[in-house]
């Protein structure tokens, strides 16, 4: 299961939510999800979910810091006969450009610059 956040502003929290169904014939347990970077987070039910039940799994990325591509991977341990599942999401942290000349946020999408341009030609526009 893979998700693509796109573009997430710098210093943002980007969140989804994984839904799975258990179409085992016994209660399915989520006895652990590692996430491969201390900048995510994972919360699901602890609780043994019925046959034919559903849940989900809700991912947090924590941006603060971070800028460019990123990739990261959530082991998720369970007592299902394949009992490790491998969640991905990725997606691009943009930096904030603190010049904004006509009075709207703008980003850059180069996050190889040590500090904070007064103006670039490559602007880019991110929608909330």
């Amino acid at each position: 299961m893979n998700h693509d956040f796109g573009k997430v502003k710098e210093g943002s929290k980007a969140m989804h939510e994984f839904l799975f169904s258990n179409t085992g014939n016994a209660g399915l347990i989520l006895t652990n999800i590692s996430p491969s970077c201390s900048c995510s987070l994972a919360d699901w039910l602890k609780d043994t979910l019925k046959t034919g039940g559903n849940g989900i799994i809700k991912i947090v990325f924590n941006s603060q810091g971070r800028q460019g591509i990123f990739h990261k991977c959530f082991v998720v341990q369970s007592n299902a006969k394949k009992n490790v599942l491998v969640l991905k999401i990725k997606g691009e942290v943009v930096q904030r450009i603190e010049y904004t000349p006509f009075g709207k946020e703008r980003y850059i999408l180069n996050p190889t610059l040590k500090q904070s341009p007064k103006y670039t030609d490559q602007v880019y526009d991110v929608e909330d």
